[in-house]
């Protein structure tokens, strides 16, 4: 039984007593490209809570991947890694990158001194729990917020204002780079959450100077992919900023968007013979053919029939495309053709309800890409 003694000391136990002189500097320091940064006081949960305990024990489930964490640990290498494979690392967005990373540090290292919040690790101990965690040099300073997830959700915010046709890249960067904290057992979950928020309060304090040459590689009369996936071909026929200097295309924020760059091709695959065994691994009777439409890919549920591109961007593109597909396939096969029909056609009425869009905020729309994200991430690692 633990006693009340036990109990106090989990309840108050700290990081640390105090910030080592390096972070200390690091809370001192100039930030001239941030203006008014206000974080609101948002404490993590107590040590001895019932979600406390619920996020080691979700911790302690997810099996450890040291070459994942180890590949998402420096921030700035990954984000000019991703730059420079798609030929867009120039002296102006490295120069971004470095004063993002650089000048960040001071409202995260406050934050976490603020609330001085004891690792996962140390609070599980005292339960009696082994987390399996990797350790690394980037994790000597207090949990909450996550620090890596917190700079890796800013700079992919900033990067897809001066490279909008990058924004699904960046945004699955941030998101790898944040979770990478998670599968180390470095941070609760809720860390990730609270540094997400951060990166956005930064994000709308940052200055001006290096954001005001923002150009998009667009003219008028090519043709773009929009929408949540980036599988709506929209013809540009205007191009302008909006009240806070943002590029627009049509009158609409483009903060996010692909150029459907065919020449981007890393390999020549036979993506149809490919994607029919994947589905057949997947255990779906499914037919795979070619189709012609202004979306990378289409379901006929009614039919059960795939209709790919005959080309994609890249091999990753190609995967998360055919799994997102596969999903609807598969709760085609769940619920039957009929049924499945009714649930999709009330989710997008649901959403449309909601003042949002039919397909892209669609119940089923969303956790087909993530199923294609997910799956097509563990086909790459395969592969490799």
């Amino acid at each position: 039984m633990v006693n009340l003694k036990e109990l106090i000391k989990l309840r108050t136990m700290k990081y640390s007593e105090s910030p080592k002189k390096k972070h200390e500097k690091r809370m001192q320091m100039e930030t001239p490209h941030f203006m008014g940064v206000m974080i609101p006081h948002t404490p993590p949960h107590e040590n001895d809570s019932r979600q406390t305990l619920n996020e080691l024990k979700y911790l302690q489930s997810i099996e450890a991947d040291s070459d994942f964490i180890k590949e998402h640990d420096d921030v700035t290498k990954v984000y000019k890694q991703l730059l420079e494979h798609h030929d867009s690392l120039t002296t102006k967005t490295s120069k971004v990158v470095d004063t993002l990373i650089d000048e960040s540090r001071k409202f995260i290292m406050n934050a976490k001194y603020k609330y001085n919040r004891p690792r996962p690790y140390q609070v599980a101990e005292f339960y009696g729990m082994d987390l399996n965690g990797v350790e690394l040099d980037s994790m000597k300073t207090p949990s909450y917020p996550s620090g890596h997830a917190t700079q890796g959700y800013l700079v992919a915010e900033v990067l897809k204002g001066m490279l909008p046709h990058l924004g699904m890249e960046l945004d699955a960067l941030a998101e790898d780079i944040a979770f990478s904290r998670i599968v180390a057992k470095a941070h609760y979950p809720s860390d990730k959450d609270f540094g997400k928020k951060v990166a956005k309060i930064i994000y709308q304090s940052f200055g001006k100077s290096l954001k005001e040459d923002i150009n998009i590689p667009v003219n008028v009369g090519d043709t773009i992919l929009t929408g949540r996936f980036k599988n709506k071909k929209v013809k540009v026929k205007s191009i302008g900023k909006d009240e806070h200097g943002m590029p627009t295309v049509n009158g609409k924020k483009v903060v996010t968007f692909r150029m459907p760059k065919l020449k981007e091709l890393v390999e020549r695959i036979d993506y149809l013979d490919t994607a029919q065994q994947i589905v057949k691994q997947q255990g779906l009777k499914s037919r795979v053919k070619f189709g012609k439409g202004p979306n990378k890919a289409d379901y006929d549920w009614k039919k059960d029939i795939i209709y790919l591109r005959p080309n994609y961007a890249t091999m990753k593109d190609f995967l998360i495309t055919i799994y997102h597909e596969i999903d609807h396939a598969k709760d085609r096969k769940k619920f039957g053709a009929k049924t499945y029909e009714k649930k999709y056609q009330r989710a997008g009425d649901i959403a449309v309800n909601q003042g949002k869009d039919f397909h892209d905020d669609n119940y089923y729309e969303e956790k087909a890409e993530r199923y294609g994200r997910k799956m097509a991430a563990l086909h790459m690692r395969k592969i490799k």
